[in-house]
């Protein structure tokens, strides 16, 4: 007889059904597994028989077959561990009782029939809710993961012997024995602000503005400046005062971190946005991912969050012009032997970079570069990449005077998030009929749509497109971000001081020399 299982993999960010098939019949005591299954798949029917005996049952000596379906397809996930055990008992009739059309089995187990939490639970217990299965068993430590999505029973297993119970091998139990995981009406809150306040940037308010305007529409923004004026310290600040994650994006961001593996214990649901600072000697395989299984990189990781890249020009050239597809896209393909992956990677890239090498050019008094080392150290920055980037600004050296001043009276996280929010509510109330949420998703065919413009704005528009000298893709890059502006002030329509506080965040003459 054939007994049918129901299991799941994982698929970049996405769940793929498997349907594990079990079939017992005479001849030589010998267990296969079929179907392209991976090397940590073959190895299953091993911890398999063994886990079952230390629990209790022994396999007769009979010849078995696996399949594991779609047959076409590469498997490779130690989570098909326990849909294979629980195909053994049911092809030998211990389980008359279970309806295994309506479970969706997963788990690794171990020798002595524990069960291990897997990876990826979240993307396959919403397949599963999607395809109409009313319960997921899974290892306990999964469960909170899996609790996540509506609309479907998560029963927490610690052990294979805790299975059999619940399915009818053993003293039969009900729920109570594995209860389901209900779902918390807390589970998702906003975050309160962290500790890291602007309130601790003395000065720079023109700086914190422009912090501001980028994260009300998730605009790029690089920092210039000399060494030590505070830089990094805006950059790590900019997260708190960013919109808050809604569920669907915490959804999405939580999934990334569940098939690479990096969630974290008891925080299984990511409401903060991401903050990714990698290191300047990080590869291009670590940025745009990679491995056997083409795990997510780096920009996928900073999905809905921020990519910070200090001391931008530090990094290779080859790796920050890996960065162009997903800066473009919003997504990533990461194409390997085995598999090709497209993850999503709509990140706001944050940038900090010195002027020069020594950090200090304009000011020729302080800077003892040459023109010849200025421009190697600038052109590390391609242009296409200059290009992607919505706003600069500069953050300059200030006095003692106005540092104490500023230091009274400057804005902190509280406030700015305040006026965050107010303009990203009015881009909700724009966009409550569209697929993008902020200014800088604005489609370029809808441009005049969403930002229509009077004379004197189109016509200030057009002189500076000529004298800065943009290209298109700035010209509309410029037009999205005076769209912010007006939105961080309160301003219905799009003018031209809008327009002209947006030029100003262009690049300076010295970098695009």
């Amino acid at each position: 007889m054939v007994f049918k299982v129901y299991s799941g993999r994982v698929r970049g960010v996405f769940g793929d059904l498997i349907t594990v098939e079990v079939d017992a019949s005479p001849g030589l005591p010998e267990i296969s597994i079929i179907g392209l299954p991976g090397s940590a798949v073959k190895e299953a029917k091993d911890r398999v028989k063994v886990a079952l005996k230390n629990c209790g049952v022994t396999i007769p000596s009979v010849k078995l077959v696996i399949n594991l379906s779609p047959a076409d397809e590469h498997k490779e996930y130690t989570g098909l561990d326990l849909p294979i055990a629980v195909g053994f008992l049911g092809v030998f009739g211990h389980l008359s009782e279970f309806d295994p059309a309506t479970t969706l089995l997963l788990g690794e187990i171990s020798l002595d029939g524990k069960l291990i939490p897997v990876r990826g639970v979240l993307p396959i217990v919403k397949m599963a809710a999607e395809k109409g299965f009313k319960k997921v068993i899974l290892p306990k430590e999964n469960a909170e993961e899996g609790a996540l999505i509506h609309n479907i029973k998560i029963i927490p297993a610690e052990s294979v012997m805790d299975v059999m119970t619940y399915l009818g091998l053993g003293e039969p139990m009900k729920d109570a024995f594995l209860p389901p995981v209900k779902e918390d009406p807390d589970a998702f809150s906003e975050d309160p602000l962290t500790d890291c306040d602007f309130k601790d940037v003395y000065g720079q308010e023109s700086v914190k503005r422009a912090a501001a305007i980028a994260a009300s529409g998730f605009h790029h923004l690089l920092l210039t400046g000399p060494p030590g004026t505070g830089k990094s310290l805006i950059a790590k600040r900019i997260p708190g005062i960013m919109p808050s994650l809604t569920y669907e994006e915490s959804l999405e961001v939580t999934t990334i971190y569940s098939v690479s593996g990096k969630l974290k214990e008891k925080a299984s649901f990511i409401k903060k946005r991401p903050f990714i600072s990698p290191h300047h000697s990080a590869s291009s395989i670590a940025f745009t991912g990679g491995g056997p299984q083409a795990s997510p990189g780096l920009v996928s990781l900073s999905h809905k969050g921020i990519l910070f890249l200090d001391e931008m020009t530090e990094f290779k050239k080859e790796t920050l012009d890996m960065l162009r597809q997903p800066l473009e896209d919003r997504t990533i393909t990461v194409s390997r032997t085995k598999s090709s992956l497209t993850y999503p990677a709509e990140f706001m890239l944050v940038g900090a970079m010195n002027p020069c090498p020594c950090g200090f050019y304009p000011d020729r008094n302080r800077c003892s570069c040459s023109d010849s080392s200025i421009e190697r150290y600038l052109k590390k920055l391609s242009g296409p990449i200059l290009d992607r980037i919505d706003m600069v600004a500069d953050v300059s050296r200030i006095g003692l005077k106005e540092m104490e001043k500023e230091r009274a009276e400057g804005l902190d996280s509280m406030t700015l998030k305040s006026m965050v929010m107010d303009a990203v509510k009015r881009q909700e109330v724009r966009f409550k009929n569209e697929s993008f949420r902020f200014n800088a998703q604005i489609p370029t065919s809808r441009i005049d749509e969403f930002v229509p413009l009077n004379t004197d704005a189109k016509d200030f528009l057009y002189k500076t497109y000529e004298s800065l000298n943009l290209s298109m893709r700035s010209f509309y890059k410029m037009i999205r971000v005076a769209r912010s502006i007006a939105d961080f002030d309160g301003d219905e329509k799009v003018s031209v001081k809008h327009l002209a506080e947006a030029s100003c965040y262009r690049f300076p003459e010295y970098i695009r020399r």
